[in-house]
């Protein structure tokens, strides 16, 4: 992940390597150097298993394999049972996932399931195409992100899929 604080120059970016995670399944990016986003934003690998007190005003944002879902999804996972029809793991072995912290209810999350690597490197968070769920299974684009948090700093931070050095 690469934070920069302004969209338009690299002063100031910040490299965030899952490989530098402890856990590069289920780990937390430090994102303290990143000026005030750790404030309003967490990003995660791995997948939303319950409420985090810590990110209880935070936007989550979670990157997510589809391979670990589909191995816990009659389990901790099964919140995804609507959407893992639609992802195709060919094009997208990837998935982002966003929700707001303080929500009780697993099923309601914001994800972005059908975009390849290449496709993940064109933007930033927050102008990514993204699809609505509830606990009723319903699905829209009027996303969660886009419609409550216009003002978290999702347009700072980019995921960039590259080859490891």
């Amino acid at each position: 992940m690469i934070y920069r604080p302004n969209e338009e120059s690299d002063a100031g970016m910040i490299e965030l390597r899952i490989a530098d995670l402890t856990n590069p399944l289920g780990g937390t990016f430090d994102l303290s150097r990143c000026g005030d986003a750790e404030k309003s934003l967490c990003i995660s690998t791995g997948y939303r298993k319950g409420k985090i007190a810590a990110n209880a005003n935070k936007i989550e944002v979670w990157l997510t394999p589809r391979f670990l879902i589909e191995k816990d999804l009659r389990s901790t996972a099964k919140h995804f049972e609507p959407i893992m029809t639609q992802w195709n793991p060919a094009k997208a072995p990837i998935g982002m996932m966003f929700t707001w912290g303080n929500w009780n209810d697993l099923s309601w999350y914001d994800y972005a399931t059908g975009l390849s690597m290449t496709d993940f490197n064109q933007s930033n968070l927050y102008h990514l195409d993204l699809t609505h769920t509830t606990s009723t299974g319903s699905e829209s684009n009027n996303s969660i992100v886009s419609l409550h948090f216009r003002n978290a700093p999702l347009q700072e931070f980019h995921v960039h899929f590259g080859k490891p050095e």
